[in-house]
């Protein structure tokens, strides 16, 4: 390489690196990657310390939870990226969204326990212990109030604090799942994640968004007449948000209940290890949505358009390559069973 392009390659990186689809899909990216592999290291660890019947069991509870967040944002998370950027009442449509979404995901979770017999009858052993049923039910809006932390990051163009944020979660829940293992069996691994959840929920609330928004302060409200204007725009990009992450959640909960709960956890891992490849574009098409709600001209959309598909092309293609030489050793990690059933 010839020396004097050095500093033109550095310029031309600097340059890509002040584009703000860039940088905020790189994060989003980083985000994915740093957390799919500590997850990878997580799941590892709980695979040892804890039965495959465990892991199975609690893999399921994490999915049945995620998809309730998921229903719970009743398009808010769509919301909050296109009309954030721009909203005259910024701290109000954030408040209006965490408590919205919150109350929906008691109501779910109270919902999916009261008709668990019918959807997911292996896990009606929650609804016998008080603890459990508590424990679940408070970890439903914190995983929606996670997921909309994500989304008030994105949309102002701060996604490195969806990064720290997702890495401290990411680091505590592997210490707790080792601190519970000996007493807590399947709920050590969800209530693990729970309070890791909690931890950085409160951070955002706390530190992030009020960085983002000097005068936010967390309060319980609801503004319908914010709602009012733009549900229509909030229910259709729910009903599309649905047909595309739901089966991902969904899935786990058809292996456990048509095959065995071991079936379930060699499923989960398989499913954990593909999803890598699932966040790419889904990372690159929220920064390219997040730049189009900030400017929505013509000549912009184009041209973020066509920098966001070269960029997907650009990643998906090795980490595809990559997966495929390795998947078999990334299983083989978690035991036989994992790559016979993986």
């Amino acid at each position: 390489m010839n020396p004097s392009s050095i500093p033109d390659a550095l310029h031309q990186l600097k340059s890509l690196w002040l584009r703000p689809l860039y940088r905020n899909s790189l994060y989003l990216i980083l985000n994915i990657g740093i957390t799919s592999f500590l997850g990878f290291f997580f799941w590892l660890i709980v695979a040892k310390v804890y039965s495959d019947v465990e892991v199975g069991y609690s893999s399921a509870i994490v999915s049945a939870i995620n998809l309730l967040a998921m229903l719970s944002m009743v398009g808010l998370s769509s919301w909050i990226i296109r009309f954030l950027p721009r909203s005259e009442e910024p701290r109000n449509m954030i408040n209006t969204a965490f408590t919205f979404s919150g109350c929906v995901a008691i109501a779910a979770a109270i919902i999916f326990l009261l008709g668990v017999r019918i959807w997911a009858p292996d896990l009606n052993f929650i609804n016998r212990n008080a603890v459990f049923i508590l424990v679940f039910v408070v970890i439903a809006p914190l995983a929606a109030l996670s997921l909309l932390s994500n989304c008030i990051f994105i949309a102002s163009r701060d996604s490195l604090f969806t990064l720290i944020k997702d890495v401290g979660v990411s680091l505590a829940k592997i210490v707790l799942a080792l601190l519970f293992a000996a007493n807590f069996h399947s709920f050590g691994i969800v209530s693990s994640w729970g309070i890791a959840l909690a931890m950085g929920v409160g951070i955002s609330v706390l530190l992030f968004i009020p960085k983002m928004q000097p005068a936010y302060k967390p309060a319980v409200k609801v503004n319908m007449g914010l709602i009012r204007k733009t549900w229509k725009y909030a229910g259709n990009s729910y009903i599309s948000t649905l047909f595309g992450g739901a089966p991902a959640q969904i899935f786990p909960l058809m292996v456990l209940t048509l095959t065995t709960v071991q079936n379930n956890a060699h499923f989960y891992i398989a499913w954990m290890i593909a999803n890598l490849l699932f966040a790419v574009p889904v990372s690159i098409s929220q920064s390219f949505f997040v730049e189009i709600s900030h400017f929505p001209d013509h000549d912009s959309l184009k041209k973020n358009l066509f920098l966001s598909l070269k960029f997907v092309y650009l990643l998906i293609i090795p980490l595809m390559i990559i997966l495929m030489v390795a998947s078999g050793w990334l299983l083989g990690a978690f035991g036989s069973g994992y790559v016979e059933d993986g």
